[in-house]
């Protein structure tokens, strides 16, 4: 009886048997009948994962591509490093993914419960928590993925440095850069928000640089060395990852490509990729305003960096980046908007645009 009395604990509950029971709706409206099974949970690059998980980074030259670099080292390690773990005790492989992706999901939720300060079964409470449960990407939460991992350990991140208990903070953000290739990002939101601390109080963070900053350079390094022993070359995730053309671009260039795209695509299910790509970065840039605005708040700086940093950053780089399942770093940031009529606005928002995400990513229109 007394788990009754713990709303932080029934609120995260709550929401993640919702996200289940939608998940498996959503399944069933595309023809997917799998349900839980890997025939529905296992999308494109989760072949990938499943196959570091059986032989680990591999890096070869691409047969069809002369000077390219194929194999699948471009994607981090962590995920099916504990996949495998798993699987030595029998447990199929696919099992072993979704199992984490719940656990981690279902963690996640939790977390984000303690965030916001979840401590009854108020509306506020119940909105933040929902917020996380179906957040842009969150379809990817449920999935052979490691995404429900890495927003785990961002959001840990995020929260330990607002609660000024940096060497945990610094802990999660090394797992973060070794769950997802684009969790370096989380080096430079760190570094710059430090920079601004500095800059705010006059005073150089010596302390929180070494806890914050240091953990996950290491953590990039180890990669490296784990690339570098196993395939020969240490910088085989950027072989890889260079024949998809990759490069910094101007984001107002990539806004209208993005906007010529909503247009050729409005009469498809892959609008709603362009809306929901619109809308977050609508938002971000008000959550910059905001930072600029209230730059004396700590957490405001802390949000308006993350948020420009791990949207405008991935947005930039090319439309061949799948910002739809990238999102789901944004988290955090959502979080911590905090007010009951913009976690209501922004609910009603997910849900709204969770819904054909999920078709899509059933219908393996996006990987």
């Amino acid at each position: 009886m007394k788990l009754i009395n713990k709303p932080a604990v029934l609120v995260p509950l709550f929401w993640w048997l919702l996200a289940q029971l939608a998940g498996y709706a959503v399944g069933w409206y595309t023809g997917c009948g799998g349900g839980w099974t890997e025939l529905c949970r296992s999308r494109w690059d989760s072949a990938l994962y499943l196959d570091i998980a059986q032989q680990g980074h591999t890096l070869f030259e691409c047969p069809n591509l002369p000077g390219k670099w194929c194999g699948n080292a471009g994607w981090a390690p962590l995920y099916p490093l504990l996949m495998a773990i798993l699987g030595k005790t029998g447990l199929p492989l696919p099992v072993a993914g979704m199992a984490i992706s719940q656990l981690f999901y279902l963690l996640l939720l939790l977390l984000s419960a303690k965030m916001i300060g979840v401590r009854d079964y108020s509306v506020k409470g119940l909105l933040g928590v929902g917020m996380a449960a179906f957040a842009p990407g969150s379809i990817y939460f449920q999935v052979i993925f490691p995404s429900s991992m890495v927003v785990f350990f961002l959001t840990l991140s995020f929260y330990m440095t607002t609660q000024q208990r940096y060497s945990i903070a610094g802990i999660s953000a090394f797992f973060a850069v070794i769950s997802y290739s684009i969790g370096f990002i989380l080096i430079g939101v760190l570094g710059l928000w430090l920079i601004f601390e500095w800059l705010e109080k006059g005073v150089f963070p010596k302390k929180q640089v070494l806890l914050l900053l240091i953990p996950p350079a290491f953590g990039m390094g180890l990669w490296f060395l784990y690339d570098y022993l196993v395939t020969g070359r240490w910088d085989a995730l950027f072989l890889i990852q260079g024949k998809y053309g990759h490069g910094l671009n101007s984001p107002l260039k990539m806004l209208g490509l993005h906007l010529d795209n909503l247009i050729k695509t409005r009469f498809t299910l892959e609008i709603w990729i362009e809306i929901q790509n619109l809308m977050i970065t609508a938002i971000v840039l008000a959550a910059i305003v905001l930072a600029v605005m209230n730059r004396r708040s700590s957490q405001q700086r802390l949000q308006g960096i993350w948020m420009g940093l791990f949207w405008l950053f991935p947005f930039s780089v090319s439309m061949q980046v799948s910002l739809y399942r990238n999102c789901g770093t944004l988290l955090p940031g959502w979080l911590a908007f905090s007010g009951i009529r913009m976690r209501a606005a922004l609910l009603a928002l997910f849900i709204l645009i969770w819904w054909p995400l999920a078709e899509l990513f059933f219908q393996s229109r996006i990987i």
